[in-house]
């Protein structure tokens, strides 16, 4: 009698697998990426515009062909108008910032320059095509006359930090008369702003 008994295999315990650490993305290859698609983007739109020109050439059709050549250039002009606007405007406003900072414009104040006409502010092109801001510093002090609230008061009866002025009794800050020159730009009403503002004016007298 033959022994058909099978050997017992031995029971292992199931091995855990350590899935791969994600890896960072590759900013460069990314990068690149993006480049060559835009670059593709670029030379088939070039092709399309080659191929339509053809097709007008093809029948003689001359007036579509000088519109479509005038409108190309009139969108070129168009964006040149418009990064130059850009520039002048980033320049005026750089000028008139360092020059408010020497005055000692508040912290809180400085984002409200970008709503200021710089209009005053010139700008000036030299032959070698650099570019000089004229009057940043007398616009600056003016705004100062006309925005006392939003530089550090040197007045002696201000406290060092410029927040809070006390005088004749009277408790107005700096941030209450800014608070509500927002809120009139808003609103339309500046009712509140005016009486703030004067008594401002009259704490520092």
């Amino acid at each position: 009698m033959s022994d058909n008994t099978q050997p017992v295999q031995p029971i292992t315990e199931p091995v855990a697998v350590t899935p791969p650490a994600p890896q960072a993305p590759d900013h460069e290859n990314l990068l690149r990426e993006m480049n060559e698609l835009r670059a593709t983007a670029k030379a088939a739109q070039e092709q399309l515009r080659l191929e339509q020109d053809a097709k007008l050439r093809e029948k003689k059709d001359w007036e579509t062909l000088a519109n479509k050549y005038q409108k190309e250039r009139d969108d070129v002009a168009s964006q040149n108008t418009r990064i130059k606007e850009a520039l002048v405007i980033d320049k005026k406003a750089s000028a008139v910032r360092e020059a408010a900072a020497k005055l000692g414009i508040l912290p809180e104040a400085t984002g409200d320059l970008d709503l200021v006409d710089l209009n005053g502010v010139q700008i000036e092109t030299t032959s070698t095509g650099k570019i000089n801001v004229l009057g940043a510093d007398k616009f600056a002090e003016k705004l100062k006359m006309l925005k006392p609230h939003w530089f550090r008061p040197l007045n002696p009866s201000v406290n060092s930090g410029g927040v809070r002025i006390e005088a004749g009794g009277a408790d107005i800050t700096v941030k209450d008369v800014m608070n509500a020159e927002k809120e009139a730009r808003k609103t339309g009403d500046s009712t509140k702003y005016k009486a703030l503002y004067a008594q401002f004016q009259k704490q520092k007298q």
